[in-house]
């Protein structure tokens, strides 16, 4: 067993098919610690550079499974292509296919040294994941920072007109449901914001300040996606809430300000 330099292992690894097997995960591990990082002569036969030579026992020995856990490791590795394997009576033979892209060109002089460095292709050098699922994740990731982007857009262009459209109190509970659609991850974009701003000034005009607010903070206890606006009443009389009574309501509203005011104060205090 080779004891000298080291290997890599590219951060994708935890988007491996096979990452959260921890026993396929720990053999595979092992075939890249142990594969040659050059070509060795054992008898007639050449071990290439990235293969090994072994045995079942052997490589269950060396991990702690059994024969059968090792044989069932090794066969989801050859399903998924990540290694492939030559037998014959008095040995087996695997190959770690693509080797070269998961250690990379400057393995050799590493492994002899045991000082292996990363070099500019180390993105690539990673486990073979699931292509979908790794474009999966970067689509994703831009989405998540178009709507970041998005959301601060919005809250830049949206908050100055608060103060200037509506009382103090009603302008801070639209700030609370900005916040609790921004925690539900369905920020306002500037025209949705546009209308809602624009529907909310429709409704205190019919309706008074004071009904507008209770039915947002009641659109915000039943944890509704929009602000349910055929449960207003005039006259400022609180609309029920299906399923929470008047002292759930407002214990929760209050637990809700107090949560608000934080992310304000904090973001105040962030930009300075």
């Amino acid at each position: 067993m080779l004891e000298n330099g080291y290997i890599k292992l590219h951060r994708s690894l935890a988007n491996w098919r096979w990452y959260k097997e921890p026993k396929t995960l720990l053999l595979w591990i092992n075939l890249l610690l142990n594969a040659n990082y050059e070509p060795r002569d054992m008898g007639e036969k050449t071990i290439e550079r990235g293969q090994i030579a072994t045995s079942l026992a052997g490589l269950a020995e060396q991990t702690g499974l059994s024969v059968k856990e090792v044989r069932t490791s090794l066969d989801r590795l050859k399903k998924t292509g990540e290694i492939a394997v030559w037998s014959n009576r008095h040995m087996t033979v695997i190959t770690v296919n693509e080797y070269e892209r998961y250690q990379s060109d400057g393995a050799n002089q590493g492994q002899t040294d045991g000082k292996q460095m990363a070099d500019k292709g180390q993105t690539d050098d990673r486990p073979r994941a699931d292509s979908g699922q790794t474009e999966g994740t970067q689509r994703a990731t831009m989405k998540e920072r178009k709507e970041r982007e998005e959301s601060k857009k919005a809250k830049k262009e949206g908050a100055p007109e608060l103060s200037e459209r509506f009382s103090e109190p009603v302008a801070e509970t639209v700030r609370e449901w900005l916040a609790y659609k921004q925690e539900r991850r369905e920020a306002y974009k500037p025209v949705g914001l546009k209308s809602l701003l624009a529907e909310i000034e429709n409704q205190v005009r019919a309706h008074g300040e004071q009904a507008v607010c209770d039915v947002i903070r009641l659109s915000m206890a039943n944890n509704w996606r929009g602000i349910v606006w055929d449960r207003i009443e005039n006259g400022g009389r609180k609309p029920a809430a299906q399923g929470i009574s008047g002292q759930q309501l407002s214990e929760w509203e209050t637990q809700w300000r107090d949560r608000v005011k934080q992310q304000l104060e904090a973001r105040r205090g962030a930009g300075g």
